[in-house]
């Protein structure tokens, strides 16, 4: 399917983003998941779906689906739509970070930040005094 940002909205998506340091070595890797809730031509919001686990590491309940919390986390990542892929409804995923085991995802999409050079730094400083990080620290897997 070719995704984009009149079929996204409603659809459950995981990510892993990838931070990388000056020499392409991983600084840290982050995986969530959630409910696209927001997508335009220049971001993607999903409300994240966390998880606590019960006294007996058995049982876990959805915070964000427990009555009367309006505790809404919303996660934001560049609308780079072509990076996006379709999930094997099959599969399961299980996050690298937390171990939580998830399913029935309809996306899954992998980022990976980098960072500035010095030349960009400068050029930044000297064009704006605002820097849109999802425009560039983001590459496209």
């Amino acid at each position: 399917m070719v995704w984009n940002k009149e079929n996204v909205i409603g659809k459950r998506i995981c990510t892993s983003i990838i931070y990388l340091d000056g020499i392409g070595g991983i600084i840290d890797r982050v995986q969530n998941y959630g409910t696209i809730v927001q997508a335009n031509d220049e971001i993607i919001e999903y409300e994240l779906i966390e998880f606590a686990e019960a006294s007996d590491n058995v049982a876990k309940v959805a915070l964000n689906e427990v009555e009367g919390d309006s505790k809404k986390d919303i996660f934001t990542v560049p609308a780079f739509y072509e990076t996006l892929e379709t999930a094997d409804p099959n599969l399961v995923y299980i996050l690298d970070n937390t171990g939580e085991i998830v399913r029935n995802i309809d996306i899954t999409a992998t980022f990976t930040v980098v960072p500035q050079t010095d030349q960009e730094n400068e050029f930044n400083a000297d064009e704006s005094n605002e820097y849109n990080s999802l425009d560039n620290n983001y590459s496209r897997n």
